[in-house]
């Protein structure tokens, strides 16, 4: 058996601004300070705002493995099965306007926030070992899980990263 998890709790202690350098009309920010506004409408901080959380992190993640070996006559067969979890996530720092309300309030960046659900894969593999020789069947994905590992708004897109999908493969290989 073996296993390993982990929780995140990452917050974000600073967060650097970028300083107007040219104030005009449509950027009456002062010069050296942080700008706040472009074209009259309110501007997102792109480093994210101090106290909340970093994109891609999800506050709980764990997997689990076990393998068992046993023999039968001159034959060493084995079966292994693993699980794992990977909790919800945003995929950009919380400050970011949300793609959800995107229609109703339109952004002022092409980058908008999207919350990725969490999700489990499920692996597993069987298979025997004889003298020099192994023959074994892995799976992978075997729910067939379609969660997205990757959302992205890039030009106003909303475009999502799925997962690989079940794959079940053969494997003889021989030691010489």
């Amino acid at each position: 058996m073996q296993g390993s998890s982990s929780w995140n709790s990452s917050n974000q202690y600073t967060s650097p601004c970028l300083p107007s350098n040219r104030p005009t009309a449509t950027n009456p920010t002062p010069l050296g300070t942080c700008i706040t506004q472009i074209n009259s409408a309110p501007y997102t901080n792109p480093f994210g705002a101090i106290g909340t959380r970093a994109a891609y992190s999800p506050p709980f993640e764990y997997n689990v493995r076990g393998r068992y070996d046993f023999r039968f006559n001159e034959y060493k067969p084995f079966v292994s099965v693993g699980a794992s979890f990977i909790g919800e996530m945003y995929n950009q720092p919380a400050n970011y306007p949300s793609g959800a309300l995107a229609s109703e309030n339109p952004p002022t960046t092409t980058l908008v926030k999207y919350l990725i659900p969490g999700y489990y894969t499920y692996d597993a593999a069987i298979g025997v070992t004889k003298d020099n020789w192994t023959v074994q069947i892995t799976g992978s994905n075997l729910s067939n899980s379609d969660a997205a590992q990757v959302i992205s708004s890039g030009q106003y897109i909303e475009s999502e990263v799925p997962l690989r999908p079940r794959v079940v493969t053969l494997q003889v290989g021989m030691k010489f």
